[in-house]
């Protein structure tokens, strides 16, 4: 594992990567379809209030994969958000449903939508973006203005693991460039593994150079300079986050 990329070794939930390592990691932002949005989307701001894509939105039902990229988007970061951003986050979509904007709350059925022309834009996890482009090459994602959140799905042991050392062979097993590569030419999210890059090269083939020069997979210096991990919440913020935003949602 010490094949991780910088960008994910240090994340708030885990100082140093002690516990844990990524699976596979993803950036949320913006979906859209530029067919039917040819002046495209940059913002949050923008999905929220713009009256063009009045009915045609979603946003995420869940309280930890909505709320806190909206958050972060009044001034202070993902690292360094408030209750006042929260409470100013959540207004803004209670005033953006009231109007009809929002179109309705999704999990990963969104991408449904997306690919029907239900919607057409979305907070969207970038990696099923990337697989959706291969049946609809109109629809894009974007990081917006205000910034986007890396996260990533995480491999662990379980405390009193009896066969820790062979679970630990395993993680090892898939950071090994050519392993995460085959792995991320499959799921197309975010590659926690950058040498994987230089094997998709190797392999030469469309579908390989293709997953290594996307910038899904593995994101530009600039993109990642614009992507932050989100901080951690305390008991009492989890609680109270998760019942104003259901509020909202229902």
């Amino acid at each position: 594992a010490a094949n991780i990329d910088p960008a994910l070794s240090d994340p708030g939930f885990d100082p140093g990567r002690l516990y844990s390592v990524p699976w596979q990691s993803g950036i949320t932002g913006i979906a859209y379809n530029a067919k039917a949005l040819p002046g495209g989307i940059t913002s949050l701001d923008q999905l929220l209030t713009d009256p063009a894509l009045a009915g045609k939105v979603t946003l995420f039902s869940g309280m930890r994969e909505s709320l806190p990229l909206l958050a972060a988007a009044e001034g202070n970061g993902l690292e360094g958000f408030t209750d006042a951003d929260v409470d100013a986050a959540i207004a803004k979509v209670e005033q953006a449903v009231a109007s009809g904007q929002i179109r309705r709350f999704t999990g990963n059925d969104y991408a449904d939508d997306l690919a029907q022309g239900n919607v057409v834009a979305a907070l969207a996890w970038s990696g099923d973006v990337a697989q959706l482009q291969f049946d609809n090459p109109d629809l894009e994602f974007v990081i917006p203005d205000e910034g986007g959140e890396l996260w990533s799905d995480n491999m662990v042991v379980p405390a009193g693991a009896t066969h820790k050392a062979n679970a630990e062979r395993l993680m090892d097993w898939y950071y090994q460039p050519e392993m995460a590569a085959d792995l991320v030419n499959w799921v197309g999210y975010v590659c926690p593994v950058p040498a994987a890059k230089d094997v998709l090269l190797e392999y030469g083939d469309e579908f390989s150079v293709a997953s290594a020069n996307s910038p899904l997979v593995f994101p530009s210096p600039d993109d990642l300079g614009n992507v932050s991990v989100s901080r951690e919440l305390t008991e009492d913020e989890e609680s109270r986050y998760e019942t104003d935003w259901n509020a909202v949602v229902t």
